[in-house]
């Protein structure tokens, strides 16, 4: 009996291996039937779609990443974010060296030693929030008040370039949102459109596999419904995209797209009321704005984007991508002495990226005067 029940386990496990095997190979996957019908009315099934994933190390992944997206790259960073945050820097300083000594320092023996997806685990659980804390602690602002933070949201969207079928999921470490959108970074009259020259890309140059999907289920993070629905930060945890500028470049842009994209269609399917054929704008009536915050724990890259418009084929109106960094939290670390230079610039500009105002669409200002005042009452300055 002992000898069959071996045999029994090899066979079964050879069995699992040649079936996984033929997936990998031929890129059939099977998805159970979902909410989200299809944007052409009753009768009309998902078919074979090209998967996207966000993070990516092929070869020129950023200009083959832009031109997926149909969005344009852009220095530096809105001018929203040129301001100085109403933060004392010095204290949210102090706050993110302790945190930095106790989910890094303390693990470092350990963390080398183990998978990196237990190390990505283990930023995104331990010092991730741990920043936030030190932020949102010392600020002044409303914004803790207006928004919600949900652990790793299953982002998924789809959208047609070329005539081909391209379907995006990933998982952001951490996602804002907030009940107000964030304002638009440039008015689409000054957006210039894409030179005639730009390079066109198959789905072979990107290195995707056709999938076979049965239903698509659109989600941005948010169901209808929901009293926060709008985009504000997404923070990804990933252990290999800042090596290089091109594959920092190619998350923000795929991350944010798909973001912002799926957020799109979820408010034009509530504006519609479930009418179908789903007739989708070639040019939003707002712009999607959003940011992201891309990390490997050490290292901080800072992105924003706006979608103008779901018709990724046009060239008169791109989306707008900004990717800035990116900067170091600490310069090294000491079992006796901690983290030993924090960035400032880093500090600053994490604080700005969760603090980003929304006062221009209404956020109510009497709020955060009585929070400025409680808040001066109780340190007496």
């Amino acid at each position: 009996f002992a000898c069959f029940s071996i045999r029994f386990r090899i066979v079964r496990r050879l069995v699992k291996t040649r079936v996984s095997v033929c997936v990998r190979r031929f890129g059939y996957h099977h998805v159970e039937k979902k909410r989200t019908p299809h944007p052409l009315g009753p009768g009309h099934r998902w078919r074979k779609c090209y998967f996207v994933h966000p993070s990516t190390q092929i070869p020129d992944s950023e200009p083959k990443s832009l031109w997926l997206t149909n969005s344009v790259l852009l220095d530096g960073l809105p001018a929203l974010h040129a301001t100085s945050v109403n933060v004392p820097v010095d204290d949210v300083i102090n706050s993110v060296k302790e945190a930095v000594e106790q989910n890094i320092v303390y693990q470092r023996n350990t963390s080398l030693t183990i998978k990196p997806k237990l190390l990505r685990d283990e930023l995104s659980a331990g010092l991730v929030p741990s920043l936030m804390n030190a932020v949102y602690s010392h600020s002044r602002s409303s914004l803790p008040f207006w928004c919600h933070v949900t652990y790793r949201p299953e982002i998924e969207t789809y959208w047609r370039k070329d005539g081909n079928n391209f379907l995006l999921r990933g998982a952001p470490d951490y996602l804002i949102r907030t009940s107000l959108p964030l304002p638009v970074f440039v008015p689409i009259d000054d957006i210039k459109p894409l030179p005639e020259d730009r390079p066109k890309y198959k789905p072979v140059n990107l290195q995707l596999f056709e999938r076979s999907f049965d239903t698509i289920d659109i989600f941005g993070g948010f169901r209808l419904g929901s009293k926060r629905p709008y985009p504000h930060t997404q923070i990804v945890v990933d252990m290999r995209s800042l090596n290089t500028r091109d594959q920092m470049v190619a998350l923000a842009a795929r991350a944010q797209f798909g973001l912002a994209s799926a957020h799109a269609v979820t408010m034009e399917l509530y504006k519609q009321r479930g009418s179908y054929p789903i007739k989708m704008p070639k040019v939003l009536d707002t712009p999607v704005t959003s940011q992201c915050v891309i990390t490997n724990g050490r290292m901080f890259a800072f992105a924003c984007y706006q979608l103008n418009s779901l018709d990724v084929d046009q060239r008169d109106l791109p989306n707008l991508l900004w990717v800035y960094g990116p900067f170091s939290l600490y310069e090294s670390l000491d079992v006796q002495e901690g983290a030993v230079g924090v960035g400032e610039d880093c500090v600053r500009l994490l604080a700005a990226f969760l603090l980003n105002p929304l006062v221009e669409y209404g956020l109510d200002a009497r709020v955060e005067n009585e929070c400025q005042e409680d808040m001066v009452a109780e340190t007496g300055s």
